[in-house]
């Protein structure tokens, strides 16, 4: 997980813990989803597993399943909030005290990258920005029956 997303995670929802985003299953947080465009939108997109649903993540956002590629995915959906669209667009200098706050809270005794608040002015002005790939086009072919030898009558 790259150290912006770091910082954007514990802000998306008051639901998400540490348990959700520390596995191989996650994949990251995006920005855009070309198949569903939304201007104020982020998406956190997992290795789909039906085993490893998150239910505390699908109450506050909107959740999907989407084939990339040959593999599964299950993409959450949620609102920029106003910490998330600062971190974004680089105004770590701006962050609110409950952001800060619910930063070091979810990191703590975790990672150490962000107890100290000189760490956000290290990565100033570097934005974030990345889109989930496009769904993969799966035909749909119908199973065509054999057509049996026409057989003349006489």
């Amino acid at each position: 997980m790259s150290q912006i997303e770091k910082l954007i995670v514990p802000l998306v929802d008051e639901n998400i813990t540490l348990k959700d985003v520390d596995t191989s299953d996650f994949l990251g947080v995006y920005t855009e989803d070309i198949n569903s465009p939304g201007v104020d939108y982020l998406y956190l997109v997992f290795k789909y597993d039906i085993s490893n649903l998150r239910q505390n993540l699908s109450h506050n956002g909107v959740d999907y399943v989407r084939r990339i590629g040959n593999d599964l995915y299950h993409i959450y959906k949620f609102p920029r909030l106003p910490d998330i669209k600062k971190i974004i667009s680089g105004n770590y200098a701006e962050l609110s005290n409950r952001g800060i706050s619910r930063i070091h809270t979810f990191w703590s005794g975790v990672d150490d990258i962000t107890a100290n608040y000189p760490f956000y002015r290290t990565i100033a002005n570097e934005k974030y920005y990345r889109v989930i790939p496009e769904e993969a086009y799966v035909p749909f072919y119908r199973k065509r029956e054999p057509k049996g030898l026409a057989v003349k009558k006489q």
